[in-house]
This record gives structure tokens, sequence and C-alpha cells, in this order.
């Protein structure tokens, strides 16, 4: 069994269930036994009791010289019982149907459990003895053959072990049921909140009609989910409502300033401020288009995805920028796996990609190095963008993947804020996972792909 199957919860679900139905089980098989045990040393008990009361009538008067003889006759009486009689003291001493093998006679009053024989070369038996003073004056020892209770008890013993196995069986067994029936019930929850996670906002936890806890936690959590949904697509509506509005207004305008900005006169003060106010448009529409793209991917239709060479792309990739990085004087490389095949909206993912490779250029001086980087590891595709410009503070990574962050606080520099978050948005789109490492100096942007069998997993829940 593999590492993490021993510790998930299904696992420690069953086992706990098991060990306490084999608890309970083997408590009951041990109260049977003990207390079976009990009431037939207890019934053996009584019956020396009531023997000893009649003895003591029936000897009651009887001359001591024809004691022994009436002890035999009992014994004659008695013949193939489990009742045992002995002389201790008197005339008539050893007179019996039992001599003691292990043990000892018991005394007036006294019980004593011993190994006596019947009849010589039979084996010993385990009998329980009691000691009766005759009113004639001798000690009479009564006793009981316990071969029957000592063989019902064998059979007990034998009936708790094999009980007790059983009970082994049948705890794993009722563990495992019960143990796979509440985790049938979480495993829906479990994917349903993964396919809500990969962008199926309509899907809601299963409710099976039992109107048991689950199905009422269910019911909880859809009513929870429908109402996040309503505000969810409440703000969604707001934001593209806004940003439409805006843009088409906004898009209006910079065409007729850009239109009077090519009827002045060039070089002019006024085309100059033409021109910084189309920029700053320009700036705005880019702002609002990042906006909408990651609404788009964060609360728009799950992801289409198709078979996509990510090698090819990379090359691509390099080859787009190759230009822009030798007109700046920078080393642009490539070191890449073969067919690495990942599940991907190309279009969606060249675009991210550029982003980053952009913002390497951007960031890196004259004459600097970006390296790009594609290996296979496992089951997982890394690509790695590296740059040695000034990189990013380790204490604000995390915090440059949120939206209009930028650690340019005073805003002299170009830029919108929201590249790294659209960057951030498409690979989460992806199922994949985006990291942002020191290159000692620069900046290392890193990019996980699943494929393989996290790709399978990914799409089922999908």
């Amino acid at each position: 069994m593999r590492p993490e199957r021993w510790r998930s919860a299904s696992f420690r679900l069953t086992l706990s269930i098991a060990v306490l139905y084999m608890v309970v089980g083997w408590a009951l098989l041990a109260f049977v036994h003990f207390n079976t045990r009990s009431i037939m040393e207890r019934r053996v008990d009584l019956g020396l009791e009531a023997e000893r009361a009649r003895v003591l009538a029936d000897f009651a008067g009887v001359d001591p010289a024809r004691i022994g003889g009436a002890v035999l006759a009992r014994i004659q009486y008695e013949r193939g019982s489990a009742r045992l009689y002995r002389l201790a003291t008197g005339i008539d001493e050893n007179v019996g149907n039992f001599t003691v093998v292990e043990g000892r006679l018991p005394g007036e009053g006294e019980w004593s459990d011993v190994s006596v024989r019947r009849a010589a070369g039979e084996r010993p038996r385990h009998a329980r003895l009691n000691g009766v003073a005759l009113p004639a004056g001798p000690l009479l020892v009564l006793g009981r053959d316990l071969t029957e209770e000592d063989e019902f008890g064998s059979v007990m013993r034998e009936t708790v072990l094999v009980g007790g196995l059983l009970m082994v069986v049948l705890a794993v067994a009722a563990g495992s049921f019960t143990g796979r029936v509440v985790m049938r019930r979480l495993a829906g929850f479990n994917a349903a909140a993964g396919r809500i996670l990969h962008g199926h906002l309509d899907e809601r936890m299963p409710i099976v009609g039992s109107d048991d806890e689950f199905d009422h936690l269910a019911a909880h959590l859809n009513d929870a989910l429908d109402r996040i949904e309503e505000l969810m697509a409440a703000t969604r509506h707001v934001t593209d409502d806004i940003a439409h509005d805006l843009r088409s207004p906004l898009s209006r305008v910079r065409g007729r300033l850009e239109y009077l900005q090519i009827s002045l006169p060039e070089g002019s003060a006024t085309e100059a401020a033409l021109a910084d106010s189309v920029a700053d448009l320009d700036q705005i529409l880019d702002t609002f288009e990042a906006l909408l793209s990651i609404a788009r991917l964060e609360h728009g239709t799950p992801p289409h995805l198709a078979p996509v060479d990510l090698g090819a792309m990379t090359g691509d990739l390099v080859d787009y920028f190759a230009p822009t990085a030798e007109e700046r004087n920078q080393t642009l490389s490539l070191v890449r796996d073969e067919a690495v095949i990942v599940e991907a909206d190309r279009n969606l993912l060249f675009q991210a990609l550029s982003n980053i490779l952009d913002n390497a250029l951007r960031h890196t001086p004259a004459g600097g190095n970006i390296e790009v980087s594609l290996r296979r590891r496992g089951e997982s595709a890394v690509l790695r963008i590296a740059d040695d410009g000034p990189g990013i503070p380790a204490e604000d990574r995390e915090r440059v993947l949120r939206r209009f962050v930028r650690l340019d606080e005073s805003r002299h520099l170009p830029g919108t804020g929201l590249g790294l978050a659209v960057v951030d948005a498409v690979v989460r789109h992806h199922g994949a996972e985006l990291a942002l490492d020191g290159a000692d100096p620069g900046l290392a942007v890193v990019v996980t792909f699943p494929c393989g069998a996290q790709r399978a997993n990914l799409t089922k829940l999908s």
C-alpha cells in the first residue's frame, strides 16, 4: 500500500470503525466466556453443597463401624456419575472412588481443586472437592469430576478463539463497508467541489434524498453556492458593463484626438499634448482589456483545451522576440526537451508567455541575458524564463501577482500593474502553477504544467 494511502481519511476511518467493532465484539465474547465459566463453577459448588446436605441427613445416626459400607453403597449407587466420595479419616480411611494425583484433600468445610484418578491406568482428571465432617466423627470428602465441564470449557475457548478471528474479519469488512459508504458521499462532494473549482459554476453538491446529515450539509452548501454565484454574476455584470460602457466612448475620444494630432503641424506643442493624451487613453484601454481578460478567465466558461506542443510554442516565442532582443543588444537563448505535449488553449497560453518574456526583455539592461528553458520532469513540464535584470525582492514576489501592484510606486514607468495578474489567471485557467524565483541576479518565472496522469485527473474534474 502506498504511503499516502495510509494517511488517507478513508483508511483512517475504515481502521477506526474496524477497531471499534473488534473491541466491542471481543468484549462481548469475553463476557460470554467468563460469565459462562462463572455460572458453571457456581453450579458445581451449589451441587456439592446440596450433596453435602443430603449426606449429612443420610448419615445421621449411622454406626461409625458401618460408615465405610454406607459410603461404598453410595459409590455403587452413583456408579457412572461425576460424583466423588472418599473417607479421609475413621475406621475405613481411604474408602472411595478416587485417589488424589496432584493437590491435597480438603479439611472440614474447605474447598480444593485437584487432579484425581478414578481407576488404575486412567488419565488424571480435574475435580473439585469439599470436606464434610459426618455426625459419627469421620471426615468424608465429597467431589465432582469436572471432565464434562472442562470439555465444555475447551469448546467455549475454541468457540471464542474462532469467534474472535471471525470478528476480526467481520470488523474489517464492516469497517470497510461503513468507510466506503461515508467516503463515497464525501467523494461526491469532493468531485463536485473540483468541478466548481475548474469553472463549472453551475455544479452543485449531490443530494441522494436520504435526509441525513450529508443531505443537510449538501443543501446548505448548495444554498451558499447559489448565493455566491448570484453575487459573482452581479459583480461580473457590473464590471463588464462599466468596462464596455467606458471603452466605447474612450475609443471614440482617442480616434478624435488622433485625427486632430494628424491634422496639426508636427512638432507643435498642441500636437505633443495630443500625442500624450492618445498614449494615456491607450493605457486606459489596455487596462480595461486586461481587466476583462481576467474576468473572462476567472468567471467565464471552463477552458477548451487541446494538445499543444509546448516545445514548438517556445521556439515560436523566442523567434518572435529575437529581433527585439537583438535591437537591445540582449542575448535570448532557448534550451528545451523535444515533444513536450500539454493540454492548453494555444492562443491564451502564447499571450501569457509573451507577457512574461516581454517583461524579461524590458527589465533586462542592454547586454543582458534571457534564457528560456523547457524540461520534462516526471509527469510535469517545467517552463522557466530567467533574466539577469534587477529582479523582484522575495517578500514582493507573491504581491506582484495581484492586480494593479507595481514595484515602481512613483508610476514614472509605463505599465498598468496587470501583466502578471493576467499571466497568473491564464496559468490557473490551465491547471498549472506559477512561481517567481531569484536567478542570482535577476528573476526566474517558472510555470509547471501537468501532463500525463495529472492532466487526466484534471480532465476528469473538468
